[in-house]
């Protein structure tokens, strides 16, 4: 009985202290099941509940634009326009759509909330995996490596994207350790195999949808190369392969890529950002702090956040126990972890943004950065490195059993110092409290953080002190992993807010049901950005691909810099004259009775009308002014930036004209005209609109110019014209080829090198 029980322990240890394939898979299952104890009551408890913060990006972008882009799907067509919101603009063409995504595919088939919950775990639990893989490969034991797993999946940066609802971040941030892990594999082997794993983990990522990660990423990717650089022999080869990975996913996601880039050419952000503007959303310096102490500045577990910044983007936090890992790992192996901690320290400066000299370089000096806001999302690779430097001090720790003398002292010295920190604070009396104009719950949100700071912080002291003293050390290490990974999971938990999606839809419904009150070819404005998409047809709405030449007229009707409109709600609050060009007809309120709708009376256009009367203008400004006028009617003339051919001419006869929708980006036109005219479509105006003649009486060419600078003219002959008005940009079939060809070299070269050894010795 007794060599039994020592055959169990035996056994025990060898799973959970070991090295073996089998200790992988265990700990593997392990970060599976937190995921599961995170996530599984949303999953598998049926209910109304979608994860996310009800006044997050979900309900104003994200959840309209999964609805309509995998909708028209369904329909076996791809939606290139939205014509719902913004008066219409590029959908597609949008990177955060993610329609060609194929971890996004679930969407075809489950019903929104339900696919939102899975997709949300997936990527949280690919998060981890995938850096779980990566720590496996640099030789960690498996514990070390939930450890470091559980950090990056579990941290601020990454995952209060759930309570932001940002889809497109989570799925993108989700795929950068397996980047970094094909990047070590080709580092050190040079191997095809490695090659086609960063091609396809860069691909992933590049279609998850947000481009900033992609090219933060990117510039993580070359940092840590340069980090790595001196030792490596072949550094051409290296340096081949890395651009490798990035030539062959930009031939796999062409059909995406290509057609973003033309198309949001034409986008307010496509236009550039100005310094002041892209410097904003930066990480405030202090915000050092939330790597241990998440509540610090308050937060959505304490208080509300009265820091710099937001929440979601300003909480660095990775939990005391693992920072004190993480400085561990890197004082008991400074030679080794010199890149990662260099990798840290100097995302972490580029996180700062404006309040350091890089920023100022950066946007002078490299490529796109200037299309970007936000410079504090570079804080996400400080958290994955920071994760990685933890999964190292307890893979040191555990290897050598040996910690320096003084570091217990040290992280003991530290706790008792904020412990005390913490006692004053609530000793200092009401009147000098008042004197730093804080409310209360911010105050003790820092008591509470101060002394749960210190806290763990002789926790962790007395567990190292342990270790020096004690010979059986094998309980200990695996407490300091098991009470990390809780540390991570119990704020996660915290930070993991659900509403009730019957409220999204109680908004589609009453939208719905005043359309059906109040029918006609109008446009409204409402103040729930996107929601109102296949409802109703909006003035404004909640996304990127808002076009430049239309945020600069409703700018213009505001009395507004276009800067103040980017990416804000509800921004049409006055009824200027102007957007009766638009068919803006009513406001819609959210009263507490519930939708209040209000009508404009402003003079509006038809969808189509002939127009015999223009005038060309030479720019952007001038045309502005001239719609800006009291006195200007669209009905009667028409302001071009070009000659129109045939030029029109006057007459009594107006003709008549009739206007058929087949998809969201193609119209069938039938006219008829006794004489050279404009035909004025009051639907903006892209550049990639293009005429495919139908009828047999038809002029030579037909050309669709802006009007108005934002709708769509088109100069018709005298006679019978019947043709079809379609939005498909010419970059999505060049980008087609491409991806079709690269895809099959891909799937073909992915046979040829992981084809089973059985097939070779055939050959």
């Amino acid at each position: 009985m007794i060599k039994g029980g020592v055959r169990a322990k035996n056994r025990l240890q060898e799973i959970f202290l070991g090295e073996n394939s089998f200790s992988y898979w265990i700990y593997g299952c392990l970060l599976l099941l937190l995921v599961l104890a995170l996530f599984g009551d949303m999953l598998f408890g049926g209910g109304p509940w979608i994860l996310s913060d009800f006044t997050s990006d979900m309900i104003p972008y994200y959840l309209p634009a999964r609805e309509f882009g995998f909708s028209e799907l369904r329909l076996g067509h791809i939606p290139f326009w939205n014509p719902y919101v913004y008066s219409g603009a590029p959908f597609f063409a949008d990177p955060q759509t993610a329609l060609f995504y194929p971890l996004n595919w679930h969407f075809l088939f489950l019903t929104t909330k339900t696919a939102v919950n899975w997709g949300v775990a997936c990527h949280v639990f690919l998060a981890g995996l995938f850096l779980y893989l990566w720590l496996a490969y640099r030789r960690f034991v498996p514990a070390a490596c939930l450890l470091g797993a559980t950090v990056f999946m579990l941290a601020g940066p990454h995952f209060l994207q759930v309570s932001q609802g940002h889809l497109s971040n989570l799925c993108a941030l989700s795929w950068t350790p397996l980047i970094f892990l094909a990047l070590d594999g080709w580092k050190d082997h040079r191997s095809a195999r490695w090659l086609l794993l960063g091609i396809g983990a860069v691909s992933f990522q590049i279609l998850a949808g947000h481009p900033q990660y992609v090219f933060y990423t990117l510039g993580g990717v070359l940092l840590y190369s340069v980090g790595h650089l001196a030792p490596i022999r072949r550094k051409i080869t290296f340096l081949s392969g890395l651009a490798f990975f990035y030539l062959g996913a930009f031939c796999l996601t062409a059909i995406q890529l290509l057609t973003s880039w033309t198309a949001g050419r034409e986008t307010l952000r496509g236009e550039g950002l100005s310094r002041k503007v892209a410097s904003t959303f930066f990480l405030p310096v202090e915000n050092i702090l939330t790597l241990v102490m998440p509540h610090i500045f308050g937060g959505s577990a304490s208080s509300a956040y009265w820091g710099r910044g937001t929440y979601s983007e300003a909480c660095l936090f990775v939990g005391v126990l693992p920072f004190g890992l993480a400085l561990l790992g890197f004082i008991m192996d400074k030679k080794g972890s010199r890149v990662d901690a260099w990798m840290v320290f100097i995302s972490f400066f580029f996180a700062l943004g404006s309040q350091t000299f890089l920023f100022n370089l950066s946007y002078d000096w490299i490529p796109f950065f200037r299309n970007f806001r936000g410079t504090g999302k570079f804080d996400f690779l400080t958290v994955l490195f920071l994760a990685v430097l933890a999964g190292s001090g307890l893979n040191r720790l555990m290897k050598k059993n040996k910690i320096p003398s003084l570091f217990p002292s040290f992280i003991l010295g530290t706790g008792a110092f904020l412990l005390a920190i913490g006692f004053f604070l609530v000793l200092l009396p009401l009147n000098i409290r008042e004197q730093f104009h804080l409310p209360s719950h911010s105050w003790f949100g820092m008591v509470e953080s101060f002394c749960y700071f210190g806290g763990l912080s002789l926790f962790l002291a007395l567990i190292l002190v342990a270790i020096q003293k004690i010979r059986r050390k094998e309980i200990l290490f695996l407490a300091l992993a098991f009470f990390g990974v809780v540390e991570l999971f119990v704020f996660a938990r915290s930070h993991r807010p659900f509403f009730d999606i019957r409220q999204y839809e109680a908004r589609k419904n009453a939208l719905q049901s005043l359309s059906r009150a109040y029918p006609g070819d109008y446009r409204i404005t409402t103040p729930f950005g996107d929601a109102g998409i296949q409802e109703s047809f909006d003035l404004w709405g909640f996304n990127p691909m808002v076009l430049g030449r239309y945020a600069h007229l409703i700018a213009a009707s505001q009395d507004m810099e276009t800067v103040q409109i980017a990416g804000a709600v509800n921004i049409v609050k006055t009824p200027s004259l102007c957007l009766g060009l638009l068919r803006y007809r009513y406001q819609i309120h959210d009263e507490f009775s519930g939708l209040k709708i209000y009508p404009t009376r402003l003079k509006e256009l038809q969808r189509a009308q002939f127009v015999d009367n223009f005038q060309v203008f030479g720019n952007e400004q001038q045309e502005v002014g001239e719609i800006m006028k009291i006195g200007f009617d669209p009905s009667k003339k028409i302001i071009l930036e070009s000659l129109p051919d045939p030029l029109p001419e006057k007459s009594t006869h107006a003709g008549t004209v009739q206007v058929s929708d087949l998809s969201t980006d193609l119209i069938d036109i039938r006219a008829s005209l006794d004489h050279p005219s404009l035909l004025l479509i009051s639907d903006n105006y892209a550049r990639d609109w293009k005429i495919n003649p139908l009828g047999i009486d038809r002029q030579k060419e037909y050309k669709v110019m802006p009007a108005d600078l934002t709708l769509r003219a088109v100069p018709l002959s005298a006679g019978n014209h019947h043709f079809q008005m379609e939005y498909r940009p010419k970059s999505f079939d060049i980008g087609k080829t491409i991806s079709e060809f690269s895809f099959l070299a891909f799937i073909t070269s992915v046979f040829l090198v992981f084809r089973p050894q059985r097939w070779k010795r055939l050959d």
